[in-house]
């Protein structure tokens, strides 16, 4: 998986790791978990 990429604009706050050269993991995380927002395609 690649490096975490912190997201801007309407996704302020999440971040971003290529898992593939087309697909995504699009994700946020808080003190006790870290919830998956998508995991498929670009954002």
């Amino acid at each position: 998986m690649g490096k975490p990429e912190k997201l801007k604009g309407n996704l302020a706050g999440f971040y971003s790791r290529r898992i593939d050269i087309e697909h995504r993991l699009v994700y946020t995380v808080d003190e006790t978990q870290i919830s998956i927002v998508a995991c498929k395609y670009h954002y």
